[in-house]
């Protein structure tokens, strides 16, 4: 019995806003708004093992919790890339993303929202 390859794939974390352009490259992307979302998605990808490049924003580095840290230290994959934002764009709370969002499923469009 030949022994079946798996291939592994590229992802993209990336904050609302700034997924277009890799969406447009055919990248698959995963949003997230804060460091629950983020740690949430770091947990399903070392779960099902099929990322081989993970590639987050380097601002959220900081969001990492310390279990998914240790995991990232012990893991051969997915191999974790840090890029960068543009300079003038800011990471918003999840609390300000939750009402982003929906706002976006009411009107079809996403606004940027600043709560105060």
């Amino acid at each position: 019995m030949e022994k079946q390859e798996t291939k592994l794939s590229l992802l993209v974390i990336a904050p609302w806003g700034l997924d277009l352009g890799f969406r447009l490259g055919g990248t698959q992307v995963k949003n997230v708004s804060g460091e629950g979302s983020l740690n949430s998605e770091i947990e399903w990808i070392f779960k099902k093992k099929e990322v081989g490049i993970l590639a987050i924003p380097e601002p959220m580095k900081d969001w990492i919790n310390k279990s998914n840290i240790k995991i990232i230290d012990q893991s051969m994959f997915p191999v974790i890339v840090y890029y960068r934002l543009p300079e003038d764009i800011e990471l918003v709370p999840e609390s300000e993303e939750e009402v982003a969002d929906i706002v976006q499923r009411a009107i079809g469009f996403r606004l940027k929202i600043k709560l105060k």
